[in-house]
């Protein structure tokens, strides 16, 4: 069994883990190299093959971040839950 000591480590290394993986930055940056390849009110070129390539290449950037920052959010939880 571990001493308290032991467990809280343990918790507060689970917690720095999931602090550090949690970083909305690239969504952001993800989003707005989007909002920049279609500008308001000109809205780019949606048509044009490059700029669609660009398009799904900057969401499925940011769907990686998400992925990312929801499964530290869900280690950050059970970290807590065990505290």
């Amino acid at each position: 069994m571990q001493s308290y000591d032991e467990n809280y480590a343990l918790h507060l290394h689970s917690l720095k883990r999931g602090l550090s993986i949690l970083q909305p930055e690239g969504v952001a940056a993800a989003l707005q190299g989007l909002a920049n390849l279609f500008p308001f009110p000109e809205g780019g070129d949606p048509k044009d093959p490059q700029n669609i390539e660009k398009a799904v290449h900057l969401l499925q950037e940011a769907k990686r971040a998400e992925t990312d920052g929801l499964q530290a959010l869900k280690h950050l939880r059970e970290a807590f839950k065990n505290l």
